[in-house]
């Protein structure tokens, strides 16, 4: 299965090796703040890491809750054996618009 990235690269998800939930903090927080944790995240994003030693941000949202359901959908997607293209209906979809779909319980 593809899927865009947030910069519109196509990505082949059995291409994928591991994703990771990133916290992204204020350019200007304080490095010891943040490993204190006295400064909560302003995002956080979905990496993917590829064999070949791509990295594609998959998903990027303020909301805590959707990253890591975001995390937990695509995680789903890559535990999968033999993920098809017609999860996608036969297009390649971003990540946020796979998980509105399958939330609606639409097929395509």
């Amino acid at each position: 299965m593809w899927i865009r990235s947030i910069d519109d690269a196509l990505i082949n998800l059995s291409a994928v090796e591991a994703i990771r939930l990133m916290d992204l903090y204020p350019e200007d927080a304080d490095p010891d703040a943040v490993e204190a944790g006295r400064v909560e995240p302003d995002a956080f994003e979905i990496v993917a890491y590829l064999a070949s030693g791509y990295e594609a941000i998959l998903y990027v949202g303020e909301d805590a809750q959707e990253a890591e359901r975001a995390q937990d959908y695509i995680a789903g997607l890559l535990a999968t054996d033999g993920v098809s293209a017609t999860i996608g209906g036969g297009r390649v979809r971003g990540l946020v618009e796979l998980m509105r779909r399958a939330s609606s319980g639409s097929s395509n």
